[in-house]
């Protein structure tokens, strides 16, 4: 009669088989045909394993996440300080030894000379390598990616940095602006619709039910009374 300790291991290394051979892509039924055991323990064998197999490829996830996150702040850190420093004068000495020539005399070789250092130093002002943000905002945005916190993009390879992506905003900002003005003028014709009488307000007479006065042709603009015929 076998213990419970054979019998344990008997059952571990059949739900090893199952397992292996569900990864080569065999039927719940064909591996319980092939043990010898039914169909619902295979299912329950497979669930077990499945569940604790995705508990430890999440946890090796997180870990992997977790590790290029550390590498990739590194090298954002690292970027940014060269940015820093490509910021600083740019400082370069030079030393020139000279040594004066003597022509050589009647009596002998010319005598012994000391040379002569000469240094020179050179300063210019530097505005900063963009580069090294350019590889910083690289990182930063990968770092993003892994954390599931990127946004819409711009960049012909999703990303926001680089000349596609900036490209990419100014694009949209001008889009928008396009769409502000369609709307303002919109919102314009909507409160004033075409073929409303816009005539200058000076020129508008109050309805009083009167036929308009007669053109001013008299002298000063005023327009002659109506003579009857006793009028001289």
């Amino acid at each position: 009669m076998p213990t419970n300790g054979s019998a344990d291991q008997t059952r571990v290394e059949r739900v090893r088989r199952a397992w292996a051979l569900r990864c080569r892509g065999w039927t719940h039924q064909r591996i319980a045909d092939d043990i010898g055991v039914n169909r619902a323990t295979v299912t329950k064998w497979l669930a077990a394993v499945e569940a604790r197999e995705l508990g430890r490829l999440s946890d090796q996830v997180e870990q992997t996440k977790a590790r290029h996150t550390a590498i990739l702040e590194h090298i954002a850190d690292e970027a940014l300080q060269a940015w820093e420093r490509s910021k600083k004068p740019l400082t370069r000495m030079t030393e020139k030894t000279t040594r004066p020539v003597l022509t050589p005399s009647d009596d002998g070789p010319p005598p012994e000379t000391e040379a002569v250092n000469t240094k020179q130093t050179e300063v210019t002002q530097r505005d900063g390598e963009p580069a090294y943000l350019d590889r910083a905002t690289i990182a930063l945005d990968a770092i993003r990616r892994i954390w599931g916190l990127e946004g819409n993009r711009g960049g012909r390879d999703g990303s926001t940095h680089g000349a596609g992506g900036y490209a990419a905003a100014v694009k949209r900002l001008r889009e928008n602006a396009k769409r502000f003005d369609e709307e303002t003028a919109a919102a314009d014709a909507a409160t004033d619709p075409a073929g409303k009488d816009s005539a200058d307000p000076s020129t508008e007479r109050p309805e009083t039910g009167q036929a308009p006065l007669a053109e001013a042709d008299g002298p000063g603009g005023r327009s002659d009374p109506p003579r009857g015929d006793g009028d001289p």
